[in-house]
């Protein structure tokens, strides 16, 4: 096909190719005729990589929901409500970055609407950060705070620490004084330094931004919809 396309462009002109190229989102549009049969789903895939290689990622999650269904890839509203009721204080939960998300500010907003925001204490890490972070720690076990952790790829150094407290954590048993309220909350880029075992002990949460309008506009209900909860039972 790679030899017909540039036979094509050559004969016909690249006219038809230019407006191809620069449709705003040309996945979902087929290339100009003959391509837009001759070509599989597979194929115009490996041809937007050459042409739009920023719209790859959406290609991709079409061809998923071509093969799979929608299911697979429009992503359910994040619920923070749910994933917090599923840890406790040996549950850490993992938020990987992702561009266009803040999970400080999701955890921000969560807390207030818990009535938590003084148990919530923020620490963005970073080389020598180390013997601070295990006291923050300590005092979040002792007095039930909820402790976020950002950046965690940033201290490399101290994460075979956070494996051993982790590790402590699960095997606490009920004479350890750790209160039940304690909460601990993590952020990282992915990194080969992040502990394994940390991974496979946390709810481990890629919160990506949303992909087209509608699946936008699901997110922010679902948020609206949590903030109006909050403040019914407030209100009552």
């Amino acid at each position: 096909p790679q030899e017909g396309i540039k036979f094509s462009i050559a004969q016909h002109g690249t006219q038809q190719w230019e407006e191809y190229i620069n449709l705003p989102n040309p996945e979902d549009q087929g290339p100009p005729a003959p391509w837009n049969t001759k070509l599989n789903t597979f194929q115009q895939l490996i041809l937007h990589r050459y042409l739009r290689e920023e719209r790859v990622a959406f290609s991709v999650r079409k061809i998923v929901e071509y093969i799979l269904g929608s299911i697979y890839s429009d992503p359910p509203p994040f619920d923070m409500k749910e994933t917090f009721a599923s840890s406790d204080y040996a549950t850490p939960i993992v938020f990987f970055l992702s561009p266009g998300t803040d999970p400080a500010q999701i955890m921000h907003n969560f807390a207030a609407e818990k009535g938590a925001s003084e148990r919530l204490v923020v620490k963005s890490l970073g080389q020598g950060q180390g013997p601070v972070t295990d006291k923050l720690i300590e005092r979040g076990k002792e007095q039930g705070l909820w402790v976020l952790l950002q950046n965690c790829h940033l201290c490399t150094s101290w994460m075979p620490s956070l494996d051993a407290i982790i590790e402590k954590l699960g095997s606490a048993d009920s004479t350890s004084k750790i209160s039940p309220d304690f909460r601990l909350f993590l952020t990282s880029m992915l990194s080969k330094a992040f502990p394994v075992a940390v991974l496979q002990t946390s709810i481990n949460i890629t919160n990506e931004p949303p992909l087209g309008l509608r699946v936008n506009l699901q997110r922010s209900l679902a948020s609206f919809q949590e903030h109006f909860d909050a403040h019914s039972r407030t209100d009552v």
